[in-house]
């Protein structure tokens, strides 16, 4: 039995209001153009907290001021937070390749090293962080009870998953159509260049990123990133126990796609590096 959310308040008076929703989203998933779109839709009447970021943030999850605030964001890096079955959740995710290519953008952003070893280092790190999530927040009973919005489906069907979410925060209200319309047809979408800055592109909403744009792309590396499997912290417990060393990183991402971690086992064992740090002829 999950625990029922401490800091829920009731609303003594009756009075109309916006329910407070809590949003837990994989990086770069269109949490911010919903929040965009919500805060065309409702107006004033809706605060939201990017919870990392202001000085005045409450800085718990749920918010301890669903009062004021109505939406707020977290990515839940650690996953410690809890799971409250009497909060609405709107849950964000995007397909992994899409995915990573565009946080590795913001990776970059942020200082780091900008080369194909880099991106294929954080490519092997994130999908271990990804497959967690999804576990913990998409793919589980809890996930699926929740409302998950996935990138693609959001960006196909922009009006009628935005009519669901609004739902979410008024259920007693019917829902404006013509004004999501509006609203989605003339969004301005915002890019952020490598050096930080944002930009104003297009308008409307699509699913605008085509990986084969990407400055690193490969067919033969992206068909890798397609045939993930195994965490890469699994990878290097087995090197570790077996070999006593950690793997190559530039063959990680090939180990990742060994498909179980009986199969990597089996292939170590059966390595002349295995044989001979036995001191056992083959």
């Amino acid at each position: 039995m999950k625990k029922a959310n401490p800091r829920k308040k009731a609303n003594p008076r009756g009075e109309c209001q916006l329910t407070y929703v809590a949003g837990v989203s994989w990086p770069r998933s269109g949490h911010h153009l919903l929040v965009r779109i919500l805060q065309e839709y409702f107006g004033d009447k809706f605060q939201y907290c990017e919870f990392y970021t202001p000085e005045d943030c409450c800085r718990t999850f749920p918010c301890a001021r669903p009062g004021t605030i109505k939406f707020s964001k977290n990515h839940d890096f650690d996953l410690n937070l809890e799971q409250y079955e009497d909060v609405n959740y709107i849950i964000q995710y995007r397909e992994f390749i899409p995915a990573v290519v565009s946080n590795f953008e913001l990776f970059v952003c942020n200082g780091e090293i900008d080369s194909e070893f880099s991106f294929r280092k954080f490519a092997s790190m994130e999908w271990t962080k990804y497959q967690n999530f999804l576990e913990k927040w998409v793919t589980s009973p809890f996930g699926k009870r929740q409302f998950v919005l996935a990138y693609e489906e959001f960006t196909a069907n922009p009006v009628s998953r935005m009519q669901e979410v609004i739902k979410l925060f008024v259920p007693d209200r019917p829902v404006d159509e013509t004004r999501l319309h509006e609203i989605t047809g003339q969004i301005v979408r915002i890019t952020t260049t490598n050096d930080g800055k944002r930009l104003p592109l297009n308008k409307g909403i699509s699913n605008y990123r085509n990986p084969i744009d990407f400055r690193y792309y490969s067919q033969e590396l992206f068909e890798v990133l397609e045939r993930l499997k195994l965490g890469r912290n699994e990878v290097e417990i087995v090197f570790q126990r077996l070999l006593n060393r950690k793997p190559a990183e530039n063959n990680m991402l090939n180990l990742q796609c060994i498909p179980s971690i009986e199969a990597l086992e089996k292939m170590l064992l059966n390595s002349d590096e295995y044989f001979k740090a036995a001191g056992v002829r083959r």
